[in-house]
């Protein structure tokens, strides 16, 4: 029987950081302002540390830590605020905590995944690899930083400022580019979670990290350079399709 690889040796630090520095370190921040990172494991709960958000070192020291425990790790995607930073590790905070969003995203499901879209009425099926590849050409907002999670893909458009979502202008900005997501996946015959689009206090997963959704198969979370290439087939399970 072949000797199963230890998933750790999947982490990539140099991912990472890259993400840090384009979606965290070219913005200032408030003074005090944190990172919140929580690390799943199954069955035993969420655990969030925090971080300054602009500690580059501790963000991966974090990441790599919570792989090793056999977590998987997320990040808030807006900063918290410092009030925050005492919190209880079991406390992961939310939305009025949440600062300005360094970006707008969107978490694309995919049909060979891990997750599951329940059979209803009316209830669009989720895209193939190739339809969410499409999809997210097909968006209003060029991608920054794509993301391979394990279960399909999350997008980051990143912003020049971040954007105030409390604001009245802020919330127009994330009613329309949840609207506009909406339209597009709904045109498309193919389903989007759109509720999540919007939520300033969001978590997704951390590229260079690992999926342990499948216990028998944990897989990369990774950083991508370019647009994942055609799948040979709709019930291939490509290494792309990775949350």
């Amino acid at each position: 029987m072949p000797q199963r690889t230890d998933p750790t040796t999947l982490v990539d630090t140099d991912a990472m950081r890259r993400f840090h520095e384009i979606v965290y370190a070219p913005h200032r921040w408030p003074d005090g302002a944190v990172l919140a990172v929580p690390s799943i494991i199954k069955g035993r709960g969420v655990r969030t540390d925090r971080i300054p958000v602009q500690d580059a070192d501790a963000f991966v020291e974090l990441c790599v830590r919570g792989v090793r425990s056999g977590a998987d790790v997320y990040v808030n995607v807006a900063p918290q605020h410092p009030s925050t930073a005492k919190l209880d590790i079991g406390v992961r905070g939310g939305k009025k905590t949440a600062l300005s969003l360094p970006a707008l995203f969107v978490d694309v499901d995919t049909a060979n995944g891990v997750h599951k879209v329940a059979d209803k009425d009316g209830q669009l099926p989720l895209p193939s690899r190739d339809d969410a590849v499409a999809l997210m050409r097909s968006l209003p907002l060029a991608v920054t930083v794509l993301v391979a999670t394990g279960g399909g893909y999350h997008c980051w458009c990143c912003l020049d400022e971040p954007l105030d979502w409390a604001s009245p202008d802020g919330a127009d900005v994330l009613r329309r580019w949840k609207d506009a997501l909406g339209q597009l996946f709904f045109a498309a015959g193919r389903h989007l979670d759109a509720g999540v689009v919007g939520d300033p206090a969001r978590m997704l997963r951390v590229p260079g990290t690992i999926s342990f959704k499948r216990s028998d198969e944990p897989r990369p979370v990774r950083l991508l350079d370019s647009w994942p290439e055609p799948a040979p087939s709709e019930t291939a399970s490509g290494a792309e399709e990775a949350a």
